[in-house]
C-alpha cells in the first residue's frame, strides 16, 4: 500500500496566473497552469479535481499540501492558502507553507545554478521585496532578511556578491525594460515559482504550519493598513 504522505498536492496562485501540481507516490508528477484569462478563484478547484482525476487519487488520499504563501498577489494568495486551508483539513493532510523566493531557490538548484541568486517580487511603486539565496552542494542557503528597496537599488546586489550573481524572480519581467544588460538573469524558467517545484520541495518537508495559523506574505502592506499606520 502506498504511503499516503507520498501524494502532495501543490498549490501556487501568487499572480495572475497560477499553477497547481500533484506528487503520486513520490515519483509521478501531474501539472496544471491555470488560465490568466479567468481569476484563480473560479479555476483552482477545477484544476485540482483535474488532477485528482488524471492521477487517479481520491482527495482522501493526499498525505501533504504544499501551498506558497507569498510575496505574491494579494487576493491570488488569500485564494491559493484558503483553498490549501480547507482541503487539508477536510482530508486530514499536513499542510506545508513555502514561501516564493525558497521555491524559485530550489528551482534554481534543480537547473543546475550554484553561488548566489538575488530573488525579487514586484511590489508595485517602483519596489520590490528581495531576498537572497546561495545554491551549494546539493542545498538552498538563505543569505538575507525579505527587505522592500526601489528596482535600482536591486541592481546593486551585484556589486555584493560579484557579477556571477544570478537574478531571478517575477520582477524580472515586471521591470524587463529596466534591467541592466550586464545582469546575468536565470531563465525564465525560474521567473516565477512553479507548483510542481514546490511539490518536489515538500517530498522531504515535514509539516511546518498548521491550518489555523498560515498566513500569506503579502509584497506591502495593504492599503488600509498602511493608513493605519500613518495616522
Amino acid at each position: 500500500m502506498t504511503d499516503k504522505f507520498t501524494n502532495i498536492l501543490a498549490i501556487e496562485t501568487t499572480d495572475k496566473s497560477g499553477s497547481v501540481a500533484l506528487f503520486k507516490g513520490g515519483d509521478v508528477l501531474f501539472e496544471r497552469t491555470l488560465p490568466t484569462v479567468q481569476r484563480s478563484a473560479q479555476t483552482l478547484a477545477p484544476a485540482i479535481d483535474e488532477l485528482l482525476q488524471e492521477s487517479q487519487l481520491q482527495p482522501m488520499e493526499i498525505g501533504k499540501v504544499a501551498v506558497i504563501t507569498g510575496p505574491g498577489s494579494f487576493t491570488g494568495l488569500r485564494v491559493g492558502i484558503v483553498t490549501a486551508k480547507m482541503f487539508a483539513y477536510a482530508v486530514g493532510a499536513e499542510i506545508i507553507g513555502l514561501s516564493t523566493f525558497e521555491v524559485i531557490a530550489f528551482g534554481g538548484l534543480l537547473s543546475g545554478i550554484t553561488g548566489e541568486i538575488s530573488i525579487g517580487v514586484d511590489a508595485q511603486r517602483g519596489d520590490v521585496v528581495v531576498q537572497d539565496w546561495r545554491i551549494e552542494s546539493g542545498q538552498c542557503f538563505c543569505l538575507s532578511e525579505i527587505i522592500m528597496t526601489p528596482v535600482n537599488d536591486w541592481w546593486q546586489n551585484s556589486a555584493k556578491y560579484g557579477k556571477n550573481l544570478t537574478y531571478a524572480g517575477p520582477a524580472l519581467r515586471h521591470f524587463s525594460s529596466k534591467r541592466p544588460a550586464t545582469l546575468k538573469v536565470a531563465d525564465e524558467s525560474l521567473f516565477d515559482p512553479r507548483a510542481i517545484i514546490a511539490a518536489k520541495l515538500a517530498k522531504n518537508r515535514p509539516q511546518n504550519s498548521n491550518i489555523w495559523t498560515i498566513a500569506p506574505i503579502y509584497s506591502r502592506p495593504v492599503a488600509a493598513d498602511e493608513k493605519l499606520s500613518k495616522m
